[in-house]
């Protein structure tokens, strides 16, 4: 992926243990803070606590093995690990960069009392990309003069617990995210001097969250309350030889947000609105401080005139930072 970006077409997430996937683009939830155009949220299955099965498979791109189960009547499990073959294949088609990844899941849910549960989730990938320097060519050797030696590997480590009311649900997670990106280039592909090093590029970014939700069903009405707030670490050493410029930066800030909405439902399911407001925080600078001057109302209706027509609006304003890469910029 691109740091700071998106990435590329292979998802680091296994679709064969996807539940349910949301798609906003409007109106987004209030507990989604951070994005301005969309929201993705995706939901992973849960264990089965009937049985265990198991499955391999041989795809276009990766071979891989996963399975779903339970660990006695209150543990379920998930797992997933994927290995790419990629790279043979670019190889037999002359490419001049070889790329590999290596991904992997798992998430177990345990019940704790009939009201009381906690999950554990994890998300993981190392992506590696080698050159072909064996090709030879005009348009090959010229791709491999200025193509580096990508290495990346990222994480993610979380927790949940819920509690389950009569007509309420508190919620508290916790997480952890790690991404390490490093680009490394020698002159004519030949690391045998340090010489010969024209950019190396060392990156990493660390994200501490915590957030904490209570939902109240009150009949047609429906309340969230809660708050979010992370720690976030920055820390990026860049050369490159062109511009004859070093630089290192080590960044780290706080952000918080709290937020609540509320939802209503006619009696006929006919017309549902909801309204929320969010105020976004962080410790980077005094005027990012001051959360009050960052709202974000949004506001959310839909009414169904037919069984087959329905009407629907929403209108907000969304608050983002800027990426790490620009906010630790020097």
């Amino acid at each position: 992926s691109t740091q700071g970006a998106s990435g590329g077409p292979v998802g680091i997430i296994n679709a064969d243990l996807i539940e349910q996937v949301q798609f906003y683009t409007g109106a987004l939830p209030v507990n989604m803070g951070g994005v301005l155009s969309s929201v993705m949220d995706i939901r992973m299955m849960s264990g089965d606590p009937l049985k265990n099965s198991f499955k391999a498979k041989i795809g276009a791109s990766e071979v891989g093995v996963s399975g779903i189960g339970h660990f006695g009547e209150n543990t379920t499990f998930i797992f997933s690990s994927r290995q790419s073959y990629l790279q043979f294949l670019f190889k037999l088609l002359g490419l001049p960069f070889l790329p590999n990844y290596i991904d992997g899941q798992f998430g177990i849910k345990h019940r704790i009392t009939p009201k009381d549960e906690i999950s554990f989730l994890f998300l993981g990938g190392i992506d590696r990309m080698k050159l072909n320097t064996e090709e030879k060519g005009e348009n090959v050797e010229y791709l491999l003069s200025y193509l580096p030696v990508i290495k990346q590997n990222t994480f993610t480590l979380g927790s949940s617990y819920s509690h389950y009311g009569n007509n309420s649900k508190f919620n508290l997670s916790l997480n952890y995210n790690y991404f390490n990106n490093s680009n490394i280039k020698y002159a004519g592909n030949d690391s045998s001097t340090e010489d010969n090093l024209i950019l190396n590029i060392k990156s990493s970014e660390q994200k501490i969250g915590i957030r904490g939700e209570q939902r109240l069903y009150l009949g047609r009405w429906q309340l969230l309350a809660g708050l979010q707030t992370a720690f976030n670490i920055y820390e990026c050493n860049s050369y490159k030889k062109e511009y004859d410029n070093e630089y290192y930066t080590n960044m780290n800030y706080f952000s918080y947000a709290p937020f609540m909405s509320v939802n209503y439902e006619s009696y006929d399911k006919k017309f549902n609105a909801k309204f929320g407001i969010r105020a976004d925080g962080a410790s980077f600078s005094k005027e990012l401080n001051k959360f009050w001057k960052h709202l974000s109302p949004r506001l959310q209706f839909s009414y169904s005139i037919l069984p087959q027509l329905i009407i629907n609006g929403n209108s907000g304003i969304y608050h983002q930072l800027p990426p790490n890469t620009a906010l630790g910029y020097k």
